[in-house]
């Protein structure tokens, strides 16, 4: 009697594992596919999807949201990309209609259009992807292949308003760091701090008796006139 009741329960214990091993294999496509919590951009996706559980691929005009992560470092939505502007639908509460046939869900909330619809090869986003508008054409030095206004090197910054008024420009501009700053182009570690790339914003260096520089792409942090480098970077700032 004591066998045949473990016998059973040993059976029991090997169904449910086979029942999850199943439930896991049939993850299409898989979120995890060496079930050691490697993440969606590793496996070469755009973001994960938290509604389906699954890793998912940005369409054209899309990229990553940079600014949304998740615990894995995975991102969680799109955006509209670089060279493209959003427009939005409230999807509330509405019905797709083909052929007299109701298709619930089919909204789509968002859609992203490019600039050069509208301006031609000559047009960008606004970093907002509010709508399009130009590179002006005495500060910068024209539109780059990431369909972004370039400076003429990481001692300028891209601007979008004016810094007094507040008013946005009717173009893109391109001003000037202040003194011992520079902006980060790629995002990198520099003195012991990590810092992201922001074509917007001149980033100093974590000491303010430090001054930035910047060589063939290479980033350092200085000590000014009287001051001696001390402690360790690779330990932190």
């Amino acid at each position: 009697m004591m066998l045949d009741l473990l016998f059973s329960l040993v059976l029991l214990i090997c169904l449910l594992a086979v029942s999850r091993s199943a439930t896991i294999a049939e993850m299409t496509p898989d979120v995890y596919t060496d079930l050691s919590y490697s993440s969606c951009v590793n496996q070469g996706y755009s973001y994960y999807d938290s509604p389906s559980q699954t890793c998912v691929t940005c369409g054209t005009g899309f990229s990553p949201n940079r600014n949304l992560t998740d615990a894995l470092g995975d991102y969680v939505e799109c955006e509209c990309a670089l060279g493209y502007y959003a427009t939005y639908v409230d999807c509330a509460n509405t019905d797709s209609y083909t052929t007299g046939v109701v298709t619930r869900g089919s909204c789509v909330g968002m859609t992203c259009t490019a600039c050069s619809v509208s301006l031609g090869s000559g047009g960008v986003s606004w970093s907002d992807k509010s709508g399009c508008t130009t590179c002006n054409s005495g500060s910068t030095s024209g539109i780059g292949l990431d369909l972004e206004c370039n400076c003429p090197s990481e001692s300028y910054h891209l601007q979008e308003y004016n810094k007094t008024s507040g008013a946005k420009l009717g173009a893109k501009e391109c001003w000037a760091c202040p003194s011992g700053t520079k902006r980060i182009s790629t995002s990198q570690t520099i003195a012991g701090v990590y810092y992201y790339a922001d074509r917007y914003t001149c980033q100093s260096c974590p000491d303010p008796h430090m001054l930035m520089s910047v060589s063939d792409g290479v980033y350092s942090c200085t000590c000014g006139t009287g001051y001696t480098l001390t402690g360790i970077s690779s330990v932190g700032p």
